[in-house]
């Protein structure tokens, strides 16, 4: 996997580790999950990456009506906006570069290019609960 270079002190500090990367996904959504669970299941809106970069418009439409909140246009023009009123800061823009780009799918299904099979399967092993939870099917 690629490991994305960056100078920002604000840069987080993330795993490069298969094994560890697929347990903080793990973690994270059942942490989530559990946080979420003393809501009504009505007041909670999942948003799949895929159907976000795939569609924007439906996801973000579907987001703003569970929120009640109107949708507007800007929303998915967050990018020019972005670049117009330097929305990000500038400390953060070496790591968060796609803030300036308008959202698109090409990211989806890099893994299949990028990781080997066994680092797929490893992934695919440790994450199987919350990806069938979640409507993924294995690769």
């Amino acid at each position: 996997m690629q490991k994305l270079e960056t100078s920002s002190s604000y840069k987080p500090t993330l795993p490069t580790d298969i094994s560890e990367i697929a347990c903080d996904w793990v973690l994270n959504n059942n942490s989530v999950i559990k946080k979420l669970a003393v809501l009504p299941k009505e007041r909670i809106h999942t948003v799949l990456y895929e159907n976000l970069v795939t569609n924007p418009f439906r996801e973000i439409k579907k987001i703003c009506d569970s929120l009640k909140i109107p949708f507007e246009d800007e929303m998915l023009e967050f990018h020019i906006l972005n670049k117009k009123h330097q929305l990000e800061p500038e400390a953060t823009l070496d790591w968060k570069k796609r803030t300036l780009e308008k959202i698109t799918p090409s990211q989806v299904g890099r893994f299949k290019n990028e990781l080997s099979e066994d680092d797929v399967n490893n992934i695919q092993f440790k994450t199987a609960d919350l990806m069938k939870r979640f409507g993924y099917t294995p690769v």
